[in-house]
């Protein structure tokens, strides 16, 4: 054979990775595994320095961040606008829109205990000047949950809407109510082609929910509003929606992202996802002992955090706690300080949320009562963003009451000793956060199976928000 033969006997190996967004080492992520594959197979570099999303400020920010960390595989290969854009203004269109600003990244310092209220205000200052103020241009990030719960707070008592993640204790979205209802109306449709309009018009009586819907119900009309966007008012076959649903749960699956609006997220949960809008806030991390990878490590995580952000980034600051690595993202930098109204800071300080998902309660509790018992229907007419409450007993179980006070729930036993009576005291609210189908095939204990009354039942999986306790001052 010749030569061109030869060489195509050999397969040809491409590794792509970003050593300056390497921020999951606590997953085992190291880019010494890209430097073991250069080493290994003689590997050619290609650096690919365009980038294709954010302003010119943004990135002059980003690689005046990032150029302080040592250990890095492309020091001497910038992050650059991508040609197209080349003679764009450095602040793209929000260098006319914003006269404050004229589209440099905002660095804006407030006291710690204002970070919420000036977060709120910086989003309705932009949404005032913008083209497209829809709520889900936005995003909020911080490197802990702990930041993000008194800015949650805040935005739902001000009425925004909220996208949020949910990293544990969520199922299989096809077994939320709302979900399993609306497959299973697919899976027994008579006709072969169905219109996604006529379906969407439907999709709350459909799920079994009040007119205003939930937030399940919101996902999957988003999801079919998709499939709408590009079949048109054509029907289009069952198959095909069924599909589109299931690839879209499979999508929230692995991103654990709920709700529709403002993302208010970890930046771990972030990356790879993309906002017109940024706003990050200046908490620091606890790696541990802050040696020279510790503090890169930090480094990283604001880059990924700053390079979400496609043409308008605010990095907010505490005065009394400042972030040492904002101040090294410069040049293009608007450094500003701000004073905002007390906008509830007592309501919302010291606040945190909790999922009490599926291994936090009795799962069989209602599998154990027959088909006629009350607790099915009083399951039944449970919706997803109601009330409840968490009561403990004499005998040190918890229970989940509803608004009539009537048993929906009771939470497994290491839960219940996890939930002590002063936890619960701190418990500023308690909601569903969904309904979950089970059934008695789901990985019933053998032991407990000849225990269950039905084949199949409703779990409530909850939503905790609790309220730190003030401690005493000596």
């Amino acid at each position: 054979p010749g030569r061109d033969d030869e060489q195509d006997q050999y397969a040809t190996i491409l590794a792509v990775g970003d050593d300056d967004q390497n921020i999951y080492t606590f997953r085992g992520a190291n880019v010494e595994f890209l430097r073991r594959f250069e080493e290994d197979f003689g590997a050619e570099h290609h650096y690919l320095v365009e980038n294709y999303r954010s302003t010119r400020c943004i990135i002059h920010a980003s690689n005046a961040l990032i150029r302080n960390n040592q250990d890095r595989m492309k020091k001497r290969h910038p992050i650059r606008i991508n040609a197209a854009r080349a003679e764009d203004p450095a602040g793209g269109e929000w260098e006319r829109l914003d006269p404050l600003t004229g589209g440099r990244v905002s660095r804006i310092q407030v006291d710690s205990s204002d970070v919420p209220a000036a977060t709120l205000a910086e989003i309705e200052r932009l949404r005032r000047l913008s083209d497209n103020p829809e709520w889900q241009q936005y995003a909020i990030l911080a490197w802990s949950h702990a930041q993000l719960a008194p800015v949650r707070a805040l935005l739902e008592k001000r009425g925004v809407p909220v996208r949020r993640s949910v990293p544990d204790g969520l199922p299989r979205l096809d077994r939320i109510r709302e979900f399993r209802l609306l497959l299973d109306h697919l899976a027994a449709s008579h006709s072969r082609e169905i219109s996604v309009p006529e379906l969407r018009r439907h999709l709350n009586v459909i799920c079994h929910v009040e007119a205003k819907g939930t937030c399940w119900t919101g996902m999957a009309d988003r999801m079919l509003a998709e499939l709408e966007a590009a079949s048109g008012a054509q029907p289009v076959p069952v198959t095909d929606v069924t599909e589109a649903l299931l690839q879209g749960l499979a999508d929230h699956n692995r991103s654990h992202l709920i709700g529709h609006g403002v993302l208010v997220s970890t930046i771990h949960a972030a990356k790879g996802l993309e906002f017109d809008h940024v706003l990050v806030l200046g908490g620091l991390r606890k790696i541990g002992k802050h040696g020279r990878r510790s503090i890169e490590e930090e480094r990283r995580l604001y880059y990924v955090a700053m390079t979400r952000a496609r043409r308008t980034l605010a990095l907010i600051d505490s005065r009394d706690s400042p972030n040492p690595y904002f101040p090294e993202a410069r040049p293009k930098v608007h450094n500003r300080t701000m004073e905002v109204a007390d906008l509830n800071r007592g309501q919302i300080h010291g606040l945190t949320y909790a999922v009490l998902s599926m291994a936090d309660l009795w799962l069989d509790f209602a599998g154990r009562r027959p088909r006629n018992h009350s607790i099915h229907q009083t399951l039944s007419n449970l919706q997803s963003g109601d009330p409840v409450t968490l009561k403990r007993d004499d005998r040190e179980r918890v229970w989940v009451l509803n608004r009539r006070k009537a048993q929906v729930a009771r939470l497994s036993g290491k839960a219940a000793r996890q939930w002590s009576s002063s936890r619960i005291r701190q418990v500023d609210e308690t909601r569903v956060l969904g309904v979950v189908h089970r059934a008695k095939d789901d990985n019933v204990d053998p032991k407990y199976r000849d225990r269950l009354r039905v084949d199949s039942w409703e779990v409530p999986i909850l939503e905790v928000r609790t309220r730190q306790e003030k401690r005493a001052q000596p």
